[in-house]
């Protein structure tokens, strides 16, 4: 495995020769000086992330707002994709494997309707893996069945945008539950401020709503959607196989499916938690957390090494091993190891145990003693019932059914092709 150099603090090598115990002394607080300045700062650097990244969300959506009054934008259960001019979209669901192409503007023929589509700067790269030419975008519309739906006013979908905050309220909050690093009262302060966060861009929002025409400039949303194709996930991964056939194969149909349900395969993908890369990686939490049981490091990543694909798939593939092998290792079933494994993931082990203890403790040895005396289907059927945020559920939802779509179709695939190339 290559090694990657890790952003380091600057501190001193030092000899101790025939020095006095108070020279020794002052040296170790200075040390202790830098390394509290470089934490201070290293925790700044990413306020300031998470700000302007969530500023730019909610700026988008009031642009988005301008043309459509239900100005989706992507999740962790749906890709979407406007052309530059706003007045196009496309909603990949890869749950479902279906897309769904939506406009604004009333087009004559399908033909032209496919032409903006694929000339589109925006929606091209997203078109290559489901209809790269326009005949075949044409075939693909031409079978689908075309829906003329009407945009509702945008102050009756004033509580549907509060909600995509909130849900974003919790995967922040599920975040800050994982995080092993935290103390105790570092985590309630947290809280706190996320709580503020979320009402002060709920009340932005209100406002905004507010100073706008009650009717969005256009009325119907011509909508057809289609299924993806048969090969649609292979071209998704194929360019980081390799990566990801560095470990084990039987690991490699989760590995899959944590990725996908992640980033949708995307090196560069961001978020505000913040997180980055394939597979999510926040570098202050499970970032530090491989850092210190793998590598043997007392320094998180950072993101631009994050976003080179071996790096974060090895990342991502020992923070699995630590929830499986660690925190949950007292699991007996492997199957119901494996649930809990994909929700700690996304929420911590901590939150994992709150689903199962009777008084929402955090203590995962009290919850594995319940686990331990379920079967593996009602392991599953306690956590989308009792996890503590909506969000997990979903994603436990999504990541198993991933992972049984990339079980059946690995088997299909020539994992020894030679003509797969990695993207860096």
């Amino acid at each position: 495995m290559r090694h990657f150099s890790l952003f380091l603090p600057l501190l001193c090598t030092f000899t101790v020769t025939n020095i006095s115990a108070n020279t020794f002394t002052e040296f170790k607080k200075q040390q202790l000086l830098e390394a509290t300045s470089f934490s201070k700062q290293y925790k700044q650097d990413y306020a300031n992330f998470r700000e302007a990244y969530l500023a730019d969300y909610d700026s988008f959506r009031d642009s988005l707002l301008k043309h459509w009054s239900v100005p989706i934008q992507s999740s962790t259960l749906k890709q979407v994709v406007y052309s530059a001019d706003l007045k196009s979209r496309i909603i990949i669901d890869e749950q479902s494997m279906t897309v769904t192409v939506e406009t604004l503007d009333s087009h004559s023929t399908l033909g032209q309707a496919a032409e903006t589509l694929i000339t589109d700067k925006n929606l091209a790269s997203s078109l290559e893996l489901i209809s790269p030419t326009k005949q075949e975008l044409e075939n693909s519309l031409a079978i689908s069945k075309s829906e003329i739906k009407s945009q509702k006013e945008l102050k009756q979908n004033q509580e549907t945008l509060a909600q995509e905050i909130t849900t974003q309220y919790e995967q922040s909050l599920s975040s800050v539950d994982k995080n092993t690093q935290l103390k105790p009262q570092q985590a309630i302060q947290s809280k706190q401020q996320l709580v503020i966060e979320k009402q002060q861009r709920i009340d932005k929002l209100n406002t905004s709503l507010s100073t706008k025409d009650n009717d969005v400039t256009y009325k119907n949303i011509t909508s057809r959607t289609f299924s993806l194709p048969d090969e649609y996930l292979h071209k998704k991964v194929s360019p980081y196989l390799n990566f990801y056939l560095q470990y084990e194969q039987q690991q490699l149909p989760l590995l899959l499916a944590i990725s996908h349900a992640e980033s949708s395969f995307n090196p560069n993908a961001k978020s505000h938690i913040p997180a980055f890369g394939l597979m999510q990686i926040v570098p202050n939490s499970a970032g530090l957390d491989v850092a210190r049981k793998h590598f043997k490091k007392d320094i998180a990543p950072t993101p631009e090494e994050l976003f080179d694909p071996d790096t974060n798939i090895t990342y991502g593939s020992a923070y699995i091993s630590i929830l499986d092998k660690s925190y949950l290792r007292k699991i007996k079933d492997p199957i119901s190891r494996k649930y809990c494994a994909i929700a700690a993931y996304n929420t911590g082990a901590g939150n994992v145990a709150k689903a199962f203890n009777t008084d929402k403790s955090r203590n995962i040895n009290r919850a594995i003693s319940i686990i331990n005396d379920l079967d593996s289907e009602s392991v599953y059927s306690h956590l989308i019932a009792n996890l503590p945020y909506d969000e997990t559920k979903k994603y436990l939802k999504k990541v198993n059914k991933l992972e049984q779509q990339y079980q059946a179709n690995i088997n299909q695939w020539n994992l020894n092709n030679k003509e797969i190339k990695h993207e860096k």
